[in-house]
């Protein structure tokens, strides 16, 4: 077997963990209107929904449910500040699912 992760490995808890956290990562990144949130918040560093609706010029209930994929597939964190919460990429996250992806 020429992956790193043997069929034996797969079946470790751990290992199912990662993967399970793997695909919710790269569902996530599935969708172009994810992928220019990404993009944005890559760019600006944070950024709040009205933010996000702006430059993308799209419905902000739309930005919402898309931001809610990327918060559940913990590829962006968010921080409350008073009324408004900003996004920011969760980089521990985004290099942990690389790492893995690269080593199977």
């Amino acid at each position: 077997m020429t992956a790193s992760v043997s069929v034996r490995n797969l079946s470790d808890k751990k290992n199912v963990r990662a993967i399970k956290k793997g695909f919710l990562f790269y569902r996530a990144l599935n969708h172009p209107i994810r992928q220019s949130i990404i993009d944005l918040i890559s760019e600006f560093g944070e950024m709040n929904v009205t933010n996000l609706q702006i430059r993308l010029r799209i419905d902000q209930a739309i930005v919402s449910q898309q931001l809610a994929i990327l918060r559940e597939a913990k590829v962006v964190k968010a921080d409350r500040r008073g009324q408004f919460i900003y996004y920011k990429l969760n980089e521990k996250m985004i290099k942990e699912s690389l790492d893995f992806s690269f080593n199977l």
